[in-house]
């Protein structure tokens, strides 16, 4: 079912992403992962397992894709290579230290999946809250106000002169 949900979302969430704004789709893609993962902790009945690995792989698009997107679109160009690539080993790594972890500490899927559950919830509150969408995406569809803007947004952040 995951693979199923992945193949179906690769339909239509990049065009999502490429019209829509990276931002929202995005988080809409990382709220639906949080509450699969939720529904996942929390459920006795295989046939819902079955729903909620659908949308847990139904989320991977967004989340990886459009998300590598919205947050190359953020680094400066001489980065982009390096950060591609850090994202790409860590997902890798992860997957490594996970499987370690249930292979050699804790056979329990529990613990794993609520710290995992955690690190989403927070995520999704980061990036919703005080990320803007890409001011590349703005100027790429000729939003050039909304992209001055969100320059500014993140030239305050980082503590620099509008």
């Amino acid at each position: 079912m995951y693979f199923i949900g992945l193949c179906v979302a690769f339909t239509f969430v990049p065009l999502l992403g490429d019209q829509c704004g990276r931002k929202w789709v995005f988080i809409l893609t990382l709220v639906i992962s949080f509450f699969a993962q939720l529904g996942l902790l929390i459920t006795r009945n295989i046939y819902e397992t079955y729903v909620y690995e659908f949308f847990v792989g139904a989320s991977f698009p967004g989340r990886m894709m459009i998300g590598l997107a919205y947050t190359i679109e953020f680094v400066p160009k001489r980065y982009r290579e390096d950060i591609i690539f850090y994202f790409l080993f860590s997902f890798n790594i992860a997957l490594i230290l996970l499987t370690t972890w249930y292979l050699l500490v804790d056979r329990s899927y529990f613990t794993i999946q609520l710290v995992l559950l955690i690190i989403s919830g927070l995520t999704i509150l980061y990036w919703s809250l005080l990320v803007p969408e890409s001011p590349q995406w703005h100027y790429t569809w000729s939003q050039f106000s909304l992209s001055r803007k969100n320059l500014r947004s993140i030239a305050s952040f980082n503590g620099l002169p509008e």
